[in-house]
């Protein structure tokens, strides 16, 4: 592969946001004799228009064949000056913003020496990217309107909602027998002063009402394949073990274990549903369940594999609360130190009074 021999280097003040702390000059004189860049410059705001025409005039006047820009974040002004670059005749891919701003001089104010050297070093590897940098051209693919979000929390939820209304089908999987996620868990978000639970009630009764979201749940993903505008992806939907019954059969359960919805703070049987539950199924806690046989089990229920396609593939698989060490801030030392999520839902299940361990 050739590589670009002519890059142009153009390092920003940011108006004194990155250059306060960034030895900007520095930068500069570190790059400017490096093989393969032909001028290295720094001004003051790259992305104003004096900035953008002084990069247009280089790539003229100096012939380059790449571009490396380091200012802010590439999420603010990458295209502005891959529009640049394009209007002076460059292909627009063969220019690299990379971000020093909050890469270098915001997170280490406190250090400029340090701060000025991983500038250099951002900078370096741009210019080694960009020298094997290949001219690229976008391309247009005629997509199936059909998606397939993965995660059945509050952001899966909403992002499967705004699909659809905007016409998309959309395939929606939850790893868990509900949807819902972490939310549920909170207490009382701000500003609205709802509960996690009726905020997610409100998106479940939005997702019932439309005809273009398919939702599995206690699904998992076994094997994908394919490429955007084609996936091809095939799921595992385990059994419930049971259809839908009434909250008198499952009080009739004998088995209760501790529930993880409440980290432990109740109990729940082995057969079991949540307030908000979607789908308004319960499901068997199989790894507890005794079969006794009180809930009219199906246990020859077995696991269906469904194949599904989609355009794109949205990932919105969540997160896990930390839990600190044994130790950790007296965690599992001291019986008063809980964490935050603990808390939540201490405040969930309090009727006025808040009280842990007595």
């Amino acid at each position: 592969m050739k590589e670009r021999e002519r890059i142009g280097v153009y390092v920003c003040h940011c108006g004194g946001n990155i250059s306060d702390y960034v030895d900007v000059k520095k930068v500069v004189e570190a790059v400017k004799d490096l093989p393969n860049v032909a001028i290295a410059r720094d001004f003051v705001f790259m992305c104003s228009e004096a900035g953008q025409e002084l990069i247009k005039e280089d790539i003229k006047n100096f012939n380059l064949d790449g571009v490396v820009v380091a200012s802010c974040s590439p999420h603010l002004h990458e295209k502005t000056f891959r529009d640049a670059a394009k209007a002076a005749g460059l292909n627009p891919y063969l220019l690299e913003h990379v971000c020093i701003r909050e890469h270098s001089s915001w997170v280490h104010s406190d250090q400029p020496e340090a701060a000025t050297q991983k500038a250099i070093w951002i900078v370096k590897a741009a210019i080694a990217k960009v020298s094997l940098a290949r001219e690229l051209e976008p391309i247009r693919l005629d997509m199936k309107p059909e998606a397939i979000v993965v995660g059945g929390g509050i952001a899966g939820m909403r992002c499967a909602i705004d699909l659809a209304k905007a016409g998309v089908t959309v395939h929606l999987i939850e790893k868990s027998p509900f949807l819902g996620g972490r939310v549920p868990q909170i207490y009382k978000l701000y500003p609205s002063g709802k509960t996690g639970i009726e905020i997610v009630k409100e998106l479940i009764e939005e997702i019932k009402r439309s005809p273009n979201i398919k939702v599995y749940t206690n699904a998992e993903i076994v094997a994908a394949e394919g490429a955007l505008g084609e996936f091809k992806v095939t799921i595992k939907v385990n059994p419930r073990y049971v259809g839908k019954v009434s909250d008198e059969v499952i009080a009739k359960c004998p088995v209760e274990v501790p529930d993880e919805f409440n980290y432990g703070l109740t109990k729940r049987k082995a057969i079991y549903r949540r307030d908000f539950s979607y789908p308004d199924i319960p499901v068997i806690d199989i790894e507890a369940c005794t079969k006794c046989g009180e809930c009219n089990p199906d246990f020859d229920q077995k696991p269906q594999t469904i194949e599904l396609t989609g355009s794109l593939i949205i990932l919105a698989t969540g997160f896990k609360p930390y839990e600190p060490k044994e130790g950790e801030f007296g965690y599992k030392v001291y019986d008063g130190v809980i964490t935050l999520p603990v808390f939540e839902r201490l405040l969930a299940l309090s009727d006025g009074k808040l009280e842990y361990n007595g």
